[in-house]
């Protein structure tokens, strides 16, 4: 099983295998890491946070390039991180 995560944005899900990243909508079931990209051709089942809208809602605060989540990061920990940065909703 892999993690998908936040990148400026995007969901994504990183390639075990060879380390590649591809975009994934929210949602989707596997990942397959595109050899036509250079990637592996992997194939793996994909896992989503069950608090989306609550991650992208505190995300949605900041600048595009600084929209990152990773597994593990709690919402709690987005909004502090959003109040010592003085992040606005952009």
């Amino acid at each position: 099983m892999l993690y998908a995560e936040i990148n400026w944005g995007r969901w994504i899900v990183r390639c075990p295998v060879c380390m590649s990243a591809e975009e994934v909508v929210y949602g989707e079931k596997k990942f397959r890491c595109r050899d036509e990209y250079g990637g592996c051709g992997h194939v793996e089942t994909i896992s989503y946070p069950s608090e989306r809208a609550e991650i992208e809602d505190a995300l949605s605060e900041r600048a595009k390039q600084n929209r990152n989540w990773v597994p593990g990061e709690s919402v709690a920990a987005l909004h502090a991180e959003n109040i010592e940065h003085g992040a606005r909703r952009v």
